[in-house]
């Protein structure tokens, strides 16, 4: 049996140093890593490579009907409660600046990447989430 919330903690160890950049190391990817990491399946496998800025983003979410990052969450994975996340789910947080960011559940708190780095959240900031691992 893996240690899911070790493996996610070297995981966000790896990437740490690794700088924000759109369709490399952005914080829908990195969540996809960590699930690739945990289940051997990539979910972002259709899109790695496909945009390279903001906009290029933006317009691929139009252009699959997904109007926020939790709309692509959900196309992916089961949407749960916040308080039923484990390690290794998915949250959707809306930031105080209104900008959006997945991130993956470790313990009680939120890995994830913005534009200003990877970093830790609580877990009360997500607002959505979505169960990555069968049970």
């Amino acid at each position: 049996m893996q240690n899911t919330r070790r493996l996610i903690y070297e995981e966000y160890q790896r990437q740490k140093a690794i700088p924000f950049e759109w369709g490399v190391s952005d914080c829908g990817l990195f969540v996809a890593d960590v699930a690739k990491l945990l289940t051997g399946h990539d979910p972002a496998e259709s899109i790695r490579g496909a945009y390279d800025s903001k906009v290029g983003f933006k317009r691929l979410m139009v252009e699959r009907g997904f109007e926020t990052l939790g709309d692509a969450a959900a196309a992916t994975y089961p949407e749960i409660p916040v308080a039923q996340a484990k390690n290794g789910d998915w949250v959707f947080v809306i930031n105080h600046d209104g900008t959006e960011t997945l991130g993956v559940v470790c313990g009680a708190q939120i890995i994830a990447r913005a534009e200003e780095g990877l970093g830790i959240h609580v877990l009360t900031k997500a607002s959505r989430a979505f169960r990555v691992m069968e049970e």
